[in-house]
Order: C-alpha cells, then structure tokens, then sequence
C-alpha cells in the first residue's frame, strides 16, 4: 500500500519531469531568419576582407613596382 509520502514523492517527481520537458522545448525554439541573416552578415564580412586583402595586395605591389623602376 502506498503511504502519503510515496504519492507526493511521485506527485513531485511528475511535476518536475512536466516542468523539465516544458524548458527543454522553450530552448530549442529559434527564429529561422535571425539565423539567416547571421549567416548572411557573416559571408558579407569574409568577402568585403578578402576584397580588402586582394586590394591592398595589388596597391602594394603596384608600389614596389613605381619604386624599384
């Protein structure tokens, strides 16, 4: 026979699981277009560097160029 304190231990371990799932799906809930436009941002930063590298690359060759002729 189950006492009084068997039926709240199980009350409060079914509350606690309850509350457990109810977090778990809260934080796996993003926004798709947040995400997107985190991607997008980041490919536009890695391009205008790669552009800014190449340039100062040729500047600096177009220099050394002048220079030594």
């Amino acid at each position: 026979m189950l006492s009084v304190y068997d039926l709240i231990f199980i009350y409060m371990s079914t509350e606690t699981l309850k509350s457990d799932l109810n977090k778990d799906v809260s934080i796996n809930r993003v926004n798709v277009n947040v995400l997107k436009n985190r991607v997008i941002e980041k490919q536009r930063k890695e391009k205008l560097q790669s552009r800014v590298i190449l340039g100062s690359l040729i500047v600096s060759i177009g220099l050394i160029g002048y220079f030594s002729g």
